[in-house]
């Protein structure tokens, strides 16, 4: 979302400078861990991936499961 939007919406939105390198890191450090998922992962952006769970149902159990552990590893 444009920050002018943002401002459309919430007149009191507090702007913190960016901090991209801090971002990328971050972001590298989650996509990392995201293979322990699976291998078939496709980045598509710093905060977005989309991850293939057709061949590791026998390994991890169900998309749900796998799910609750992409959370969990997310948060750690």
């Amino acid at each position: 979302m444009k920050i002018y939007e943002a401002r459309k919406l919430c007149p009191d939105l507090i702007q913190r400078p960016s901090r991209p390198n801090v971002y990328a890191a971050v972001s590298t450090r989650i996509m990392h861990a995201l293979v322990a998922i699976t291998p078939d992962i496709e980045v598509f952006s710093v905060d977005e991936a989309f991850l293939d769970v057709t061949h590791c149902q026998r390994l991890h159990g169900s998309p749900e499961h796998m799910a609750r552990m992409t959370q969990r590893l997310v948060r750690k």
